[in-house]
């Protein structure tokens, strides 16, 4: 064979080399980047399948600083607690309001002196209640001598005492009304103002908070707001899964023991005035 014959042969063969290199190589990255697909797709399988992780032996959980709540069950549990649950809604996430970051805070002695005003409006409204005289039991209806209806009373002096007594504590009633008004007003454009300082730390444009909203709607827009900012999971704490299961049970404990004095504490004072 001539030189140049030899040499088209060599270089055939070269680049019929070159291509077999290629494909190797080629074959070697798709079975790599299938290993790696495999990989994502079962850890992704896991994370979606187990909601607990498990650090040092003890199963622990994320979850929101903030609890979410039905708004729903909010307005139940006021309208079961008579309002109590109004201050312990301030009360039960005061802590971890003061972890958000901002510079104002909500001080626990306010919610305290809340929820006493709260409990003493209701006494107030029971004792009101119970202590307004009934007129049918002071005036009843007569005839004169010409035979004319006329209205007579009796015991007008205790029927006047009593109307004294009643508007007193109606008078008291309203006195704590306004002050309950205005704590509620405070502490709702407290939290109203940290709520918005963390949403503005956090970066997140589409969740704002309307002064209007929450001075009409107070803590069901505020709560509202709360679920908007859990929903996109940036402040969470990690707690065991011990840790929130003896929480929530001690709440529930906390409401039924609440329930239930106010339960016998009413009828207590029903019995008193009856007696």
């Amino acid at each position: 064979m001539k030189n140049n014959d030899v040499d088209k042969q060599i270089q055939k063969i070269e680049k019929e080399l070159d291509k077999l290199k290629k494909q190797k190589k080629y074959q070697e990255l798709q079975e790599e980047k299938e290993k790696l697909t495999k990989e994502l797709e079962s850890n992704s399988k896991k994370l979606r399948s187990s909601k607990y992780k498990t650090i040092n032996g003890s199963k622990e959980i994320k979850i929101p600083l903030l609890k979410s709540k039905s708004i729903f069950l909010m307005i139940l549990y006021t309208f079961l607690t008579l309002g109590l649950y109004v201050p312990y809604w301030f009360l039960s996430r005061q802590n971890n309001l003061n972890k958000l970051p901002s510079k104002t805070k909500v001080e626990k002695w306010i919610m305290l002196v809340l929820m006493i005003l709260f409990g003493l409006r209701i006494i107030t409204n029971v004792i009101g209640d119970t202590s307004k005289p009934k007129m049918e039991d002071y005036y009843f209806m007569n005839l004169n001598e010409s035979g004319e209806i006329i209205v007579e009373g009796k015991n007008l002096e205790e029927y006047s005492e009593k109307i004294n007594i009643h508007s007193a504590f109606s008078l008291i009633y309203s006195l704590l009304s306004i002050l309950i008004f205005i704590f509620l007003w405070t502490l709702s454009f407290k939290v109203k103002d940290i709520l918005q300082d963390s949403i503005r730390e956090s970066k997140m444009k589409n969740i704002k908070l309307s002064p209007l909203w929450t001075f009409f709607f107070g803590i069901l827009y505020l709560q509202h707001k709360i679920n908007q900012i859990n929903k996109k999971g940036i402040y969470t704490i990690t707690k065991t899964v011990n840790e929130t299961q003896s929480k929530r049970i001690g709440r529930i404990e906390l409401i039924i023991v609440i329930l239930l004095s106010i339960v016998f504490f009413l009828l207590f004072l029903l019995f008193l005035v009856h007696i």
